[in-house]
């Protein structure tokens, strides 16, 4: 999160490494933010001015760590295709 004004809204930032592959492999990193706003018991776009624009720089890398970004994780467990007893 960039930012937040209280517990309904909020600016989100994702930041990817995008691999294409077509006859060889590219890649880019793309950093995109919106604003978020919690509506109906859920989170969506927010109308208005977008967002300053996230640093970008390569997921993962120390650069990343040092602009804010952390790694995304996601615990097994909270997925909802996981079976129990699955590791």
């Amino acid at each position: 999160m960039k930012g937040t004004d209280g517990p309904d809204w909020t600016t989100v930032c994702v930041l990817m490494k995008v691999t294409a592959s077509y006859k060889q492999e590219a890649q880019i990193a793309f950093a995109h933010c919106e604003r978020m706003q919690w509506v109906g018991g859920r989170w969506m776009v927010a109308p208005g001015a977008p967002p300053a624009p996230a640093p970008a720089t390569w997921p993962g890398t120390q650069l990343a760590h040092e602009a804010g970004w952390r790694t995304w994780s996601t615990d097994a467990t909270t997925d909802p295709d996981h079976i129990e007893g699955d590791h």
